[in-house]
C-alpha cells in the first residue's frame, strides 16, 4: 500500500471492501505526465478483469485519489462506465 493512503485503505479493507492501491508514473518519471500517467490508470482498471476467482465484485468499482490522483480518478470515471469516481 502507498504509505500516505495506508490509513484510509486499511479502514475500507476492514469494512469488507476489496482494496487495490494503484501507483502511476509521475511527472519527472520516464513516461510520466500526460498521457503516460493516465495510461497507467487505464491499464490497472483493465486488470480488474483478471480478478475472477478472488471473490471481488468487478461490476461495482470505486476509484479515488488525492491531488493529481483525484484528477486521474475523475478522468477514469468519465471514460469507464463501470466506475464511480
Amino acid at each position: 500500500m502507498i504509505p500516505r493512503c495506508r490509513s484510509s485503505l486499511h479502514s475500507a479493507q476492514q469494512a469488507g471492501y476489496a482494496v487495490w492501491s494503484i501507483e502511476y508514473r509521475r511527472t519527472g518519471d520516464a513516461g510520466g505526465g500526460w498521457p503516460g500517467s493516465f495510461e497507467d490508470i487505464e491499464t490497472a482498471i483493465r486488470e480488474t478483469n483478471s480478478f475472477h476467482g478472488f471473490n471481488v465484485n468487478t461490476e461495482s468499482i470505486v476509484i479515488a485519489g488525492h491531488s493529481a490522483g483525484g484528477h486521474l480518478a475523475l478522468l477514469a470515471g468519465a471514460k469507464f462506465s463501470n466506475l464511480k469516481a
